[in-house]
């Protein structure tokens, strides 16, 4: 045998051990992926169930909920740029795959090389999304609809209209969407939706120039801090390796491979872009989004309780409507939909999802186990209920995040005493500045 052949035959089983040895996961058998892609999280992956809707001698009077609409989209993944890095990659990776130099396993590299998946957002692919998002809405009414039967009750359909109201924000799909939560609750009837180009209850954080301009100074400071860490520098080396590269990819061209991962697991359920990043990777990533969000919408932005305002004082208006026996005027339930930052800077101006200690770009292993955790707090078809109880002897409130328990302050369970929510929250209410919110 020719020195030639020997060589060869060694490369040949070099490259075999290489794969094994360095390969040893395999996301195409991984029957539990990680799922959690922050607030592009599918909600059926980390949604509740309210298996006691219903308080003790108390009687349920009001549904107040604020849910999350949006197209599951991202105009920075669908572009012709994106296309053109993917494909490049893509050719790369599987060239550089038979020369021993990608560590991913066999059956992941066969579905990667397979992968012709990615389209642009043309009018076909809207109708797919805005259908997704409809059938999230209707599944979501069907379950309310579920948990309080007699609630939804009604004689008519004009007394239907008078005992619930529904409003969001303009954006494509939204009202096709809310329609779909009414078809969930009541069957087949037909709504006013009231539906404005700009919402000041709904999109005061996006009105409120103060805050537009604080948060564009003060939202990236740890985020920066964050991707310029020698963490994140080692996870960058990690999957560039994994890849077969000898320096670091830039991140833009992994967050390309990311959102590719993120957004064809949404629509298809997987994606063989996935199979190049490991859990820690994606918990690293993350919390960079984490970061901004919280400096944004959470305790990090010292302007939340202003811009969080208008919401706050909208649910205690209500229920103080109620308990001040104005009831009668009152619809049953109130339903808004709107984007993630409102329901965030609502989370944090009630003190719900605070950790004991700031998100800091140098705690990601302390901040792991995070309260302030985006694909629990604001996924795809988020949802923030608050309920009214009128009980035996006082008024009840219940709050649940994506039908989970909402727990703050003193409220165990989600369940508080109404009289000690409303001195709670009356400060920020009588402070709030934003007449501009009630029109």
């Amino acid at each position: 045998m020719s020195n030639i052949k020997i060589i060869a035959i060694l490369i040949a089983i070099f490259c075999l051990t290489n794969h094994l040895v360095l390969s040893d996961y395999c996301y195409t058998d991984d029957t539990d992926p990680f799922m959690h892609f922050g607030p592009y999280t599918r909600n059926h992956i980390v949604r509740g169930a309210i298996t006691n809707p219903h308080l003790p001698n108390c009687k349920l009077r009001q549904i107040w909920m604020l849910a999350r609409h949006s197209i599951s989209s991202d105009n920075n993944y669908w572009s012709p740029h994106v296309h053109e890095l993917l494909q490049k990659y893509h050719n790369n990776i599987s060239e550089s795959y038979d020369l021993g130099g990608v560590h991913l396993c066999p059956k992941d590299i066969e579905k990667l090389r397979e992968w012709k998946k990615y389209e642009f957002l043309d009018d076909d692919n809207l109708k797919l999304l805005i259908k997704q998002d409809k059938q999230d809405m209707f599944s979501l009414g069907i379950r309310f609809k579920n948990y309080f039967p007699n609630f939804f009750e009604y004689d008519s359909v004009n007394s239907l209209k008078h005992e619930y109201l529904f409003r969001g924000i303009e954006q494509l799909g939204t009202k096709d969407s809310i329609n779909s939560f009414i078809n969930g609750l009541f069957g087949n009837v037909t709504f006013d939706i009231k539906i404005k180009k700009k919402d000041n209850l709904l999109q005061f954080h996006n009105i409120y120039q103060p805050f537009l301009k604080h948060k564009s100074a003060s939202q990236m400071k740890e985020f920066h801090k964050y991707i310029q860490s020698a963490e994140w520098d080692e996870m960058l080396r990690s999957i560039s390796d994994r890849l077969g590269y000898s320096s670091p990819l830039p991140f833009t061209t992994i967050k390309s491979f990311y959102r590719t991962c993120t957004f064809e697991t949404i629509y298809y359920g997987s994606s063989p872009w996935c199979a190049i990043f490991r859990k820690e990777d994606l918990e690293k990533i993350q919390f960079s989004e984490d970061l901004m969000s919280y400096y944004n919408s959470g305790y990090g932005q010292n302007m939340r309780q202003i811009v969080g305002c208008p919401m706050i004082k909208d649910v205690y208006n209500h229920f103080r409507n109620f308990e001040d026996g104005y009831g009668v005027d009152e619809p049953k339930g109130i339903f808004y939909f709107a984007d993630i930052t409102a329901i965030q800077l609502l989370l944090s101006t009630i003190g719900a999802a605070k950790d004991p200690e700031p998100l800091l770009a140098k705690n990601f292993i302390q901040a792991r186990n995070r309260k302030w955790y985006q694909a629990h707090l604001t996924p795809l078809s988020a949802n923030l209920v608050i309920m009214l109880f009128k009980c035996s002897k006082d008024y009840k409130v219940n709050l649940y995040l994506n039908e989970k328990p909402l727990d703050i302050d003193c409220c165990e369970h989600g369940i508080c005493d109404w009289n000690f929510l409303r001195n709670k929250l009356e400060e920020t209410v009588f402070n709030c500045k934003a007449d501009i919110c009630h029109d």
